[in-house]
């Protein structure tokens, strides 16, 4: 299944880390290098600040050896994809840990990394839909189909 990122204003995980804390409350983060900072502050402030976290949903679509995070608002609005990235899939590690541990949702910031430092925002969401699937579990008529897809 092709997994594409080419839709303007949505967070693109190409050079990017993804993170998980496991205790009281799970959380999911993504570092963006610092020089990024401008961009991602302001796609959070224009994609994510305003609405809920009950209007989002958090999709880990597992393929093989990889798996794509997906986040997006439903009912999808037309180009309103929060974000789309491909990460290794590490099955005995952090993400293994982190699929066990999610059972009322999670919270999700990012944060913003120059070298092996990095600073966590204070901005965060609630997200309670969140969901692991393998890409055979996808309907080619779904919203979530037309968001990996879309060219």
């Amino acid at each position: 299944m092709p997994m594409t990122t080419r839709e303007p204003e949505r967070f693109r995980c190409e050079n990017c880390k993804v993170g998980y804390a496991l205790g009281k409350n799970i959380m999911m983060y993504i570092l963006f290098e610092k020089k990024r900072e401008k961009e991602i502050d302001s796609l959070w402030k224009k994609r994510i600040e305003p609405f809920e976290g009950d209007e989002f949903r958090m999709r880990f679509i597992e393929d093989g050896e990889e798996y794509a995070f997906v986040m997006y608002r439903e009912p999808p609005e037309k180009g309103l994809s929060v974000g789309l990235c491909r990460r290794g899939l590490d099955a005995n590690g952090q993400y293994a840990n982190f699929k066990r541990s999610i059972q009322d949702g999670l919270l999700f910031t990012y944060g913003l990394s120059r070298g092996e430092r990095f600073r966590l925002s204070e901005r965060y969401k609630i997200i309670r839909d969140v969901e692991f699937i393998t890409s055979s579990e996808i309907e080619e008529s779904s919203s979530l189909w037309e968001l990996l897809n879309r060219e």
